[in-house]
């Protein structure tokens, strides 16, 4: 039994086969042959989904293998092919690229020039590649003068075909501006095509030529460094450095943002900084420019002067630079601060009314580090508008010769040693003009106050300061209305009772006249308003005022639109400006033995131009009260 269950080896199977294949008594008869079939074997389709396509899956075990040697020949074909491409790519391209490096493009010309002469420069173009240059360009370009971004000159030119080792020589003449020493650049560029394509290429050369002289000179003399709001002077000479004389030239000065222009020796012809030279020779033209620099301690102001020929259609531009030069001014901190307030004011600038007085305080302070000995503040007094003969101080000294005021150790001692950080201030009152007197009228008058300082610091080394504070006083111009009531007189002819009875109707005519002492006036206007019981007739005269005098009904408002007004308007032997309008009033009971307003308080307004200042003039009511006093009815009072 047991041996039954025991798996019977392979080597048993193996020998029952041979006994059976060589046992005489077995009929081995011969098996049925499989059927030969074709590649394509068609499956039955009546099965389930899984089961067609898992016979889907074995179907392919059924083709027939490709031939190795078939696949090695097709591989071989397709290298053939392949081969045959490459070679022709590489033939077609060697015909049709050309390299930049095959071509030598070169500039000859003097390394050196003077200024404003012609150069002679001659490009050499060779090409030593198989194929032409097609519809080459020679394009020359250099800059067109000295200034920090000049525009550059182009100068093109059309060439012939340059064919294989073909060579091309081209000769142009450039004009070169600059400062002695300056290295222009000068640019040659080829454009050309190659047959087969639409794109442009391009080589480059350059050359450099070193500016040897200027046709013109200019020359900047100006500090290095000053104070913070100081003033400050800038000279300019030019001179001409050519045989021939140049004309037509510009002189501009390009300003920091923090310079004030104030006066030059020479005023300008365009803004306040351009001059122009109609002809520059054999002597120097020089310009001081005065101005003053606000800006940060520490700081570098930079101002660049350009010089050069005057752009005929424009004629505050360059058309060429000759000369730039740029001068950096630093600003440093002052070894004396100092500061100054009038009538309360510490800004920079106020105005006054004339006749005023002004209060002066000047402040000090030692900024260094160190001890200042000999401490000298100077104030400056310069303008129109103060008294020079009512000067008050105490401590310091008025030279009324020069118009100074000197504070020193010999008036206070406590100038003769400053120690780090002490500071102090010194007070006096000057007396203000009437802007209106018996020499005219003061036209734009000005109190201009600056305080320079002076001092040894602990090395023995005596420092100075110029215009370390300033103040501006300007005197606001004085504008007035005089305003008047008539009756017998005017350019009207007035009804009703005289004096004027209850419940009865009288006409008047109010006459305004303008007045403007110093300064123009801008946007002038007069306004009032009239009480209910005066009625607005519309009767205006001078006919050309019409116009710019209205009433609103609603809000019972009259209003004189004046405009400008001139300086000096009824100063003198100048008249007025004067208008006259008529009004009929009817008196209430509640008016009897008493005079009645005809307007409220009238305001004149405008804009001083030179102060830049809102000014605003305001009278009291214009009563029925008539101007003739010996007139009947002259004061106005009602009857019954």
């Amino acid at each position: 039994m047991k041996d039954d269950i025991t798996p019977k080896k392979p080597d048993e199977r193996i020998e029952k086969l041979e006994r059976d294949l060589y046992d005489p008594n077995k009929d081995h008869g011969q098996r049925d042959r499989r059927k030969i079939h074709d590649r394509k074997i068609e499956l039955e389709k009546d099965f389930t989904d899984d089961e067609y396509e898992r016979l889907l899956k074995e179907r392919s075990k059924y083709n027939l293998p490709t031939s190795l040697f078939k696949k090695i020949f097709f591989a071989v074909l397709i290298f053939f092919f392949a081969t045959l491409a490459v070679a022709g790519v590489t033939l077609y391209e060697g015909q049709t690229t050309v390299s930049e490096e095959l071509i030598a493009l070169e500039i000859l010309g003097q390394p050196f020039v003077d200024g404003g002469e012609e150069l002679e420069l001659q490009v050499r173009v060779q090409n030593f590649n198989e194929q032409a240059l097609q519809l080459p360009d020679l394009v020359i370009s250099y800059p067109k003068d000295s200034g920090v971004d000049a525009e550059r000159v182009f100068l093109r030119r059309s060439l012939q075909d340059i064919d294989p080792q073909g060579r091309v020589t081209e000769e142009f003449d450039a004009t070169l501006f600059g400062q002695e020493g300056d290295i222009r650049e000068i640019e040659a560029t080829l454009e050309y095509r190659i047959e087969g394509s639409s794109s442009i290429f391009v080589k480059q050369g350059t050359h450099q030529v070193i500016i040897r002289s200027t046709p013109t000179q200019i020359s900047v003399i100006a500090p290095d460094t000053i104070v913070r709001n100081q003033d400050v002077a800038l000279r300019v000479d030019v001179s001409s450095n050519s045989n021939q004389q140049i004309n037509d030239t510009l002189l501009k000065i390009d300003y920091p943002r923090g310079f004030e222009y104030v006066s030059s020796s020479l005023l300008p012809n365009f803004n306040n900084n351009t001059w122009y030279f109609d002809n520059i020779g054999d002597d120097v033209q020089s310009i001081e420019i005065i101005g003053r620099l606000a800006a940060l301690e520490g700081q570098g102001q930079s101002f660049n002067f350009e010089y050069g020929k005057q752009n005929q259609f424009n004629k505050n531009e360059f058309e060429t630079v000759f000369n730039s030069i740029i001068h950096t001014i630093d600003v440093q901190k002052s070894f004396i601060e100092s500061s100054i307030v009038v009538n309360s004011d510490a800004s920079d600038q106020s105005s006054i009314r004339g006749g005023d007085d002004l209060d002066i305080r000047i402040n000090y302070k030692n900024t260094l580090e160190t001890d200042l000995r000999n401490v000298v503040l100077t104030v400056n007094l310069d303008g129109d508008l103060y008294d020079p003969s009512q000067v008050n101080l105490q401590n310091g000294f008025y030279n009324s010769s020069n118009q100074t005021i000197v504070f020193d150790q010999t008036t206070n001692e406590r100038l003769a040693l400053l120690e780090p950080g002490e500071e102090g201030d010194f007070r006096f009152t000057i007396g203000g003009k009437e802007l209106v007197g018996a020499s005219g009228v003061l036209s734009n008058p000005f109190a201009e106050i600056t305080v320079d300082v002076e001092g040894t610091a602990s090395n023995g080394q005596k420092e100075e300061a110029f215009a370390v504070a300033r103040h501006r006083v300007l005197a606001n111009s004085d504008i007035s209305v005089i305003p008047k009531t008539l009756y017998y007189e005017g350019p009207f002819r007035n009804q009703g009772p005289m004096p004027p009875k209850v419940n009865e109707t009288t006409t008047y005519t109010m006459v305004f006249e303008i007045t403007n002492s110093s300064n123009a006036v801008s946007g002038a206007e007069l306004s009032t308003f009239l009480p209910p019981y005066v009625e607005w007739l519309n009767v205006i005269a001078p006919s050309v005022e019409r116009t710019n005098v209205s009433f609103d009904n609603t809000t019972r408002e009259l209003v004189w639109r004046l405009g400008d007004l001139r300086s000096g308007l009824g100063v003198g032997t100048s008249q007025p400006r004067q208008v006259s309008l008529q009004i009929r009033v009817t008196p209430s009971i509640t008016q009897l033995d008493e005079d009645f307003a005809l307007t409220g308080d009238i305001i004149l307004s405008g804009e001083d131009t030179f102060t830049e200042t809102e000014l605003n003039f305001r009278k009291t009511p214009l009563f029925n009260r008539l101007e003739n006093r010996r007139a009947v009815g002259a004061d106005g009072r009602v009857v019954q």
